[in-house]
């Protein structure tokens, strides 16, 4: 995050912050596009993974193979992402008539937060038999704990790709968001804006894709 001094110096903004409320570079008088994230009744241009809709369609698939003891394991509460994530897992639990099976926790996007709530999962009477966690540090620490055996023990279900899950044992079914298209679109729709050819904010979700 760079200071407001910073950015009235600068032609345009990419903004990828995570907070809670509106960024406060909303008050920068500057073409600005989101990366990655939105607000809510936001005017402002952005470009993002349908989060919602990537997680819906995991989950559903881990239902088709037999699940109903999902465990999901989110990152920070407050990031649009997360919610969105979390919003995709209930409803995917809903459709399917699990209603009552959701069963969420954790509150970090990092590898502790992972490997600690893996870890009371598994200790507890009513014990998982998949677990989707929101992003691949999340996964990491899940995988960390080493007692269990996966997939004999736990299926895996990872938000995020990266080129690492294929050289795991077993490769590790994930949720792919397209980041080099955001990026790419995000450029592109900033310098449309600093050209004066693109006034009306473009406001994307981009479909993800599972592996």
């Amino acid at each position: 995050f760079l200071g407001s001094s910073i950015c009235q110096m600068a032609d345009g903004i990419l903004d990828a912050t995570s907070l809670k409320e509106l960024s406060p570079l909303q008050n920068v008088k500057k073409p600005m596009v989101l990366i990655d994230r939105y607000f809510e009744d936001t005017s402002l241009s952005y470009i993002c993974t349908d989060n919602y809709r990537g997680a819906l369609d995991g989950v559903k698939l881990l239902i088709e193979n037999g699940h109903k003891e999902i465990l999901c394991i989110r990152g920070v509460p407050h990031s649009m992402p997360s919610k969105e994530r979390v919003k995709g897992y209930i409803d995917a639990l809903r459709e399917s008539g699990f209603d009552t099976r959701s069963r969420i926790a954790g509150n970090d996007y990092s590898i502790t937060n992972g490997y600690l709530e893996t870890k009371l999962a598994i200790g507890s009477p009513a014990r998982p038999t998949a677990i989707f966690a929101l992003s691949n540090t999340i996964m990491l620490g899940a995988i960390g704990e080493s007692s269990l055996r996966i997939p004999d023990d736990v299926s895996i279900l990872s938000f995020d790709n990266n080129l690492f899950l294929d050289f795991l044992h077993p490769a590790v079914t994930r949720i792919s968001q397209p980041t080099k298209e955001i990026s790419q679109l995000a450029v592109k729709i900033l310098m449309e804006r600093l050209s004066d050819k693109q006034s009306v904010p473009q406001q994307i979700k981009l479909p993800a894709q599972i592996i």
